[in-house]
């Protein structure tokens, strides 16, 4: 009887014993190591990075998770197969983006998926991409620069120097916020060539990162403005100014053709979608005489405060691209300014001219009446007013520029008329109704 409930006492023992193994089986079965050691190998680009951590023992697979900035939600962004593959590359990040990151081990028991704890928490980033500058001198001893801000930098640096190098010695750096796209350096060495480049910049923790450099420009800094010699400080000077051109019927031409007979020149303010390849001829030859280039904004659809910044910048940019400079004065549609006609016209270097003589060309389209209105509103300085897309503009040119000669005056552009009365380089950005007035409160 005691040999039996020995027998009995040993298999009990022994079922309690394969109960708990068992169990403990199960339960590590199901249980996965928590992971170790997560750090970054490979960050500071500009749309993805790289992690690594420790093998943990038991594990199918990884899952990371990704939180941007300081948001405190964590989304699982990738799950990694194979309890060997301790590295990932995340791809498609944005630019200029500070991220957090975290890890854990997960497995796979009887289809049901059990996971470890996370690993700390490690924090990366992305760099902002490389902005697109644009450069150019329109005025002596300075530079007028633009840059594209879609990169998702914080701020910018901007980098200029003699020498392509950007050699340490002679290099010169400034910083400009996210929300400033354009700048202007003065106090440059004229007739030097400068080299820029510029690059993002964004906070991570205590310290800033930079992207990469942009393409490096160079440009040549224009010279001081030197008039014409046939140009007499001294004698009556008046200056034409022309709108809305370059003309489809050929009347640009015409007039053009009136001022190379008479040795004069003008100022035309043209419309960005006039600009084409059957009247680009017209700016190539208006540089030949002489004559200034004058923007009225890419298609003269707006007036005031409705006129953007893109209006301005979208003409100088056909006009450039149809002769290879950039315009240097400006007028509003309407004579209506606003602030951003008038910060735009300095960032692009350009003096706007509004007018001291109107002769309603626009409106009478009668050759006698336009000629009457230009000869009794001239006076020396004054700024005269038409437009060189009508035919009866240009009968009236061919009798107006021969009858001011007669009376004395010299006829120049709007820029040289005000440098030469005045022995000053005009103001970019300030508007002149003749050759001494500023007015920048015009409707």
């Amino acid at each position: 009887m005691a040999n039996k409930v020995r027998v009995t006492a040993l298999f009990l023992v022994l079922a309690i014993l394969i109960a708990t193994f068992g169990a403990v089986s199960v339960v590590q079965a199901k249980t996965v190591g928590d992971v170790e050691k997560l750090e970054i190998i490979e960050e500071g680009q500009q749309t993805d990075c790289t992690l690594r951590w420790h093998r943990v023992k038991g594990a199918d697979g990884y899952q990371i998770f990704q939180s941007v900035s300081d948001k405190k939600a964590f989304d699982k962004v990738k799950t990694v197969e194979g309890k060997k593959n301790t590295r990932v590359q995340l791809t498609d990040l944005t630019p200029a983006t500070v991220y957090r990151y975290k890890v854990r081990a997960y497995k796979i028991y009887r289809d049901q998926e059990y996971t470890g704890d996370f690993s700390p928490e490690m924090t990366a980033y992305t760099l902002p991409g490389a902005p697109k500058v644009e450069a150019s001198s329109l005025s002596e001893g300075s530079m007028n620069l633009r840059w594209s801000t879609d990169t998702g930098a914080a701020g910018y640096q901007l980098q200029y120097a003699k020498d392509k190098d950007f050699s340490a010695d002679g290099a010169q750096t400034m910083d400009f916020k996210a929300g400033q796209n354009s700048a202007v350096l003065e106090k440059l060495t004229e007739k030097t060539t400068y080299y820029v480049r510029m690059r993002g910049s964004m906070a991570v923790g205590s310290s800033t990162k930079y992207g990469p450099w942009s393409e490096v420009k160079s440009i040549q800094i224009a010279e001081t403005v030197k008039l014409p010699a046939n140009i007499d400080k001294d004698k009556p000077m008046v200056a034409l100014t022309f709108d809305d051109g370059p003309a489809f019927d050929g009347s640009t031409g015409r007039i053009l053709d009136v001022l190379e007979k008479y040795g004069a020149r003008a100022t035309f303010f043209m419309v960005g979608t006039r600009i084409n390849d059957n009247t680009k001829k017209y700016l190539k030859r208006e540089l030949e005489l002489g004559c200034e280039l004058g923007n009225h904004t890419y298609n003269h659809d707006h007036y005031g405060k409705a006129v953007t910044e893109a209006d301005v910048v979208k003409c100088s940019d056909a006009v450039y691209k149809a002769c290879g400079k950039r315009p240097t004065a400006f007028r509003c549609p309407g004579g209506n300014m606003s602030s951003v006609m008038q910060n735009t016209a300095k960032k692009e270097g350009m003096i706007i001219a509004y007018w001291s003589v109107d002769t309603e060309d626009w409106k009478s389209r009668n050759p006698a009446q336009i000629i009457s209105r230009a000869e009794h509103g001239a006076y020396d300085g004054s700024i005269i007013l038409m437009h060189d897309i009508y035919g009866s503009t240009a009968d009236a040119v061919e009798k107006i520029v021969p009858a001011l000669v007669k009376k004395g005056y010299q006829i120049v552009t709007v820029s040289e008329m005000i440098q030469a009365k005045t022995g000053k380089a005009p103001q970019a950005g300030q508007q002149y109704i003749d050759y001494k007035t500023i007015n920048n409160d015009t409707h």
